[in-house]
């Protein structure tokens, strides 16, 4: 009897082992790494064999699908030869869609794809409606199906999820944002382009970026940018105002401090475009704005020290995120910026950078496992280079600010050359802060 095969046994891959065993489906498990924590747990609780590394050829015969988490690359050996058996590759957003029955909100974006998903979420509930939100944010999407049916559930979906979509078809679906990230994987700008523009794919509201032109191809249901709203479908600044078409909707400055800045103020008004075709009350989602209070690790306040101010931007992963931040926070700091930046830089091009930290960093900390080719990308910018001694680069970084300053900590890059992830990486700049005097 044949089986499908899940590939990547972490926590979406288990998600989708239990999916599966719900619906008394047995699987075959495979994992790319040499070594899995729990693994004997994880044979015995869904009652499968699981293989590390390589699979064994005789297995193929017995294979009816693939099942791939998103952060298995696409070009591993094991898909290759599914490939050229003309099997079924699918993701776990594919199996999602096959099984909800309340609409679908999808969201991508090389940035903000979390804040405006959890915002999205308080302003569906504040307007008296169920929501669930999962994906590539807390909760695997496959994960919501044993929650009783929401009236809406808001998807955040990367790249990696979007490019094993097949038949998935979102109610409203919008990218937010794209810069260069993940090239390591996807090769070009033009193939990750194209990923993102999978969620557009039979979507029967798509909404558009309006300064992302190259997405505008299908009619938008609404637009959104921080240009001036000409038509009246489209969100927008009017007169120092939140705006749809000729309509104020709310001042900017009555907008909560956790959506404070030029990058928060696009994501807000994403998030009314996307609510846009739901006919959902504005009063409600307005209240929403006012006091929504952000994301940890996105530009978060930590201490000052001597007039210096520290702020956690761990979730800064990529060029375009960590430029949002310094433009951010240079436009309320009286000082200059000393940037931490480094880590996996995921083959990016950090030159994009240069003209900002010209104008507003005193001063760059370079550390991390790739820091020399972000050295050469910033050639001629004040740099510093070290390695992997947290407290002492953070106890160098105060050496280097003047009162008025702003230590930003946005490093533009993966995190797991030092840490386990970007929230353990933010929640140790934070630790290691707080032991400063």
């Amino acid at each position: 009897m044949k089986k499908p095969l899940v590939i990547g046994l972490g926590q979406t891959g288990l998600s989708i082992l239990a999916f599966l065993q719900k619906r008394a489906i047995s699987a075959i498990g495979f994992d790319t790494r040499a070594d899995l924590p729990n693994l004997a747990e994880t044979q015995a609780h869904f009652d499968c064999a699981c293989y590390l590394e390589h699979l064994p050829d005789a297995i193929w015969p017995f294979v009816s699908q693939l099942i791939v988490s998103p952060g298995v690359d696409l070009q591993h050996p094991v898909i290759l030869k599914a490939r050229a058996l003309n099997l079924s590759i699918i993701g776990d957003i594919e199996l999602f869609y096959r099984e909800a029955r309340a609409p679908i909100i999808a969201i991508t974006g090389t940035n903000a794809k979390s804040t405006v998903t959890s915002l999205l979420f308080e302003m569906i509930q504040a307007c008296g409606k169920n929501s669930l939100m999962g994906g590539n944010i807390g909760i695997p999407a496959l994960a919501l199906l044993d929650h009783p049916q929401p009236d809406y559930y808001i998807l955040e979906l990367s790249s990696f999820q979007l490019d094993l979509l097949q038949d998935f078809k979102a109610d409203v679906g919008c990218v937010l944002n794209i810069s260069p990230d993940h090239l390591d994987r996807h090769g070009t700008m033009i193939a990750y382009q194209k990923s993102k523009e999978r969620i557009y794919a039979h979507c029967h509201f798509p909404i558009f970026n309006r300064e992302m032109p190259y997405f505008t191809a299908q009619k938008a249901a609404f637009s959104f940018a921080l240009s001036e709203p000409k038509a009246g479908n489209e969100w927008g600044i009017l007169a120092g105002a939140l705006a749809l078409g000729s309509q104020k909707i709310m001042p900017i400055d009555a907008l909560s401090q956790g959506l404070s800045g030029r990058h928060n103020l696009e994501n807000a008004l994403s998030a009314l475009a996307i609510t846009a075709p739901l006919n959902l009350p504005l009063p409600a989602q307005i209240e929403v704005l006012k006091h929504f209070k952000g994301l940890p690790h996105r530009c978060t306040f930590v201490k000052t020290i001597n007039d210096v101010s520290w702020y956690n931007d761990s979730k800064g992963t990529n060029v375009g995120a960590t430029l949002a931040a310094i433009k951010g926070m240079a436009s309320k700091t009286a000082g200059k910026l000393i940037l931490l930046l480094g880590g996996i830089a995921k083959d990016q091009d950090f030159t994009p950078l240069r003209t900002s930290l010209m104008q507003h960093v005193r001063q760059v900390i370079v550390y991390g496992k790739d820091r020399q080719p972000i050295l050469a990308d910033l050639n001629g910018i004040p740099c510093i280079e070290m390695e992997t001694d947290f407290p002492a680069i953070l106890k160098k970084a105060k050496s280097l600010a003047f009162p008025g300053d702003c230590i930003l900590f946005s490093p533009a890059c993966a995190s797991q050359d030092m840490f386990r992830d970007y929230a353990d990486r933010g929640d140790q700049f934070t630790h290691w802060v707080n032991k400063i005097e």
